[in-house]
């Protein structure tokens, strides 16, 4: 996913921006994050607090949250979750099913670096 990194604090927290929202996580890159400019991302998302089925029906992201699409069931609580162009992966003990728009409250996200 290409975000924007807004600002960057020196423990390694940025805020970015997305096509689907804004939101604060943890820079996973091996030099500085890109501030004020634009980068690819893997968003990794930490530990599940929270799956809920919501009828929102578009992708959506803010800090510790987002809304996305279940794509298919990868096995042993593992998750394909789309979210508008990307697909994350996501270990959850729900068991939702595919096509069902949920919310996930994560501990947080990380943000890898990655080119194309």
């Amino acid at each position: 996913m290409r975000v924007t990194i807004r600002s960057a604090d020196e423990d390694g927290t940025v805020w970015f921006d997305s096509p689907y929202g804004s939101a604060v996580a943890r820079w996973a890159g091996s030099g500085p994050p890109p501030e004020n400019g634009e980068v690819d991302v893997e968003i990794e998302i930490g530990e599940v607090a929270e799956v809920v089925p919501t009828a929102a029906g578009a992708p959506r992201i803010s800090t510790g949250q987002l809304i996305g699409l279940v794509e298919t069931t990868l096995g042993d609580e593992l998750y394909a979750l789309r979210l508008g162009n990307s697909v994350l992966t996501v270990e959850m003990k729900s068991d939702p099913l595919p096509g069902q728009w949920i919310a996930v409250r994560a501990e947080g996200f990380s943000l890898y670096p990655y080119a194309l």
